[in-house]
């Protein structure tokens, strides 16, 4: 005995299914763009070190000469690269 359709609810049944079949294949081609990452959201979302090789960060206590601290950096054998800015008092001390 042959079930008997609405010819309308036929061809909004065939256009769903048809629909689907195209989203469906689509899917995979979308999904292997993500799957790959950009290499410089990597290198933006790893740790940076909290470290610089061959350098130290010197802080010397308020009221020290600049006289003074250039003597006891050079009585340690380093050699001053830098001065940070602001008022920290921090130099940047390199390794020879």
């Amino acid at each position: 005995m042959p079930v008997i359709i609405n010819p309308r609810l036929r061809i909004a049944v065939v256009a769903f299914l048809t629909y689907l079949l195209v989203i469906l294949t689509c899917i995979p081609f979308t999904g292997s763009a993500q799957s790959s990452p950009d290499p410089r959201l990597l290198q933006q979302q790893q740790p940076r070190p909290q470290y610089r090789e061959a350098e130290l960060l010197v802080r010397f206590r308020a009221g020290v000469s600049r006289r003074d601290r250039d003597a006891i950096i050079a009585k340690h054998g380093v050699q001053k690269k830098k001065d940070l800015r602001g008022e920290s008092g921090k130099s940047i001390a390199a390794a020879i």
